[in-house]
Order: C-alpha cells, then sequence, then structure tokens
C-alpha cells in the first residue's frame, strides 16, 4: 500500500509541476531605446509572465518572473549581448566607454534573492564578454534616467514600442516617462 501511495503522490506532484509550468507565458517585444549619446537602438525584451493578464489587448499585465534583454552594440561584441536576471530592467546605456544595464526587483522575493540591498537598484556592466553586476555606488549618475519601459510589458500588445510611442509618456500606457529615474533615496522593505 505504501508503494502505491508514493506512486501517486509522485504523479500529482509531476502533473502539478507540469501544470505550473503551462501557466507560465512568454511575452516578447521590440523597443526602442535612445542612449545618452543620442544613438537610438532597437533591443528585444522577452518577460516570463507567472501571472497577470497577458494576453489582454488594452491593458495587458504580468507578474514578470524572469527578463532577458537582448542587444547589439558592434562596440562591445560582434554577437548579440544577452542579459538574463529575474529582475525588471529600466536603464540600457552607454558611459564613457561602457556599456551598463540596471534592474529592479519586480517582488519582495526578487529582493531578497539579489540580498535585499537599499536602494534596490542592481546594476550590471559589460566586461570581458560577459556581465559582472556592480554595487550601487558604481552606477553613474549620468545613467539615472529611466530609458527602458516602466511596465513590465507594453500594456497594449503590441510586438514593436518607437521611441515616438514612449516620448508620448502615458505611465498608464506603460511607457517610461523622464521623471522616473534611479532615486538613492528609496527604500524597499522586505515582507
Amino acid at each position: 500500500m505504501r508503494e502505491i501511495t508514493k506512486v501517486l503522490n509522485a504523479m500529482f506532484l509531476s502533473f502539478g509541476l507540469v501544470s505550473l509550468a503551462g501557466c507560465a507565458q512568454t511575452v516578447e517585444w521590440e523597443e526602442d531605446v535612445k542612449l545618452l549619446d543620442g544613438r537610438v537602438v532597437t533591443v528585444t525584451q522577452k518577460k516570463w509572465c507567472g501571472g497577470g493578464d497577458y494576453n489582454a489587448k488594452v491593458m495587458a499585465s504580468c507578474l514578470a518572473r524572469d527578463a532577458v534583454v537582448t542587444m547589439r552594440f558592434a562596440e562591445f561584441s560582434d554577437e548579440d549581448i544577452i542579459w538574463h536576471e529575474r529582475l525588471n530592467p529600466m536603464v540600457i546605456n552607454i558611459y564613457e566607454g561602457k556599456l551598463y544595464i540596471v534592474g529592479v526587483p519586480h517582488t519582495t522575493v526578487e529582493f531578497r534573492y539579489y540580498g535585499a540591498v537599499n536602494p534596490p537598484y542592481y546594476g550590471f556592466v559589460w566586461g570581458r564578454g560577459k556581465w559582472e553586476r556592480i554595487p550601487f555606488h558604481s552606477i553613474p549618475i549620468a545613467i539615472y534616467n529611466r530609458n527602458i519601459l516602466i511596465g513590465s510589458i507594453p500594456l497594449t500588445r503590441t510586438d514593436h514600442v518607437s521611441l515616438e510611442q514612449k516620448q508620448r509618456q502615458s505611465i498608464g500606457g506603460g511607457f517610461i516617462a523622464p521623471q522616473f529615474r534611479i532615486d538613492p533615496e528609496y527604500r524597499r522593505q522586505p515582507h
């Protein structure tokens, strides 16, 4: 009888894991990003949503669990540069010849995963063919302005978010606004 119970428990656990994996949805889009030097580059963002209404045509939402940003900068690599973290990217920029990306945690789970440091902005710099995490004080002030979507996915389902769409800056529309920037005074509390 114990063997049958073990087999049934294993089957239910397997079914549950497959069901949970089936709940996750991948949302992908291209986005124009304006850099400090005036260049506009197109990056690809991909998010794995663990919840939300990511299929909605208007007011789409996503509780992102993972993010991938793919970009191409010939001055840093002949191939795509891929950033993959459990963070929501908010800045991609080049400053003094270095490529940076800054992310923020989606939820308290990610905040704790990355060490629960305050302010909760996690910087990375591209070097020697990989991303290296840097402490907050090493993120240049010059790149504090966000240049990536504020929301975790475009609120209106689209395959491409142009710079012009972002310049219309509708906070409710999921686009960036210039007043949103890294705030060194911001503190997040773990729950």
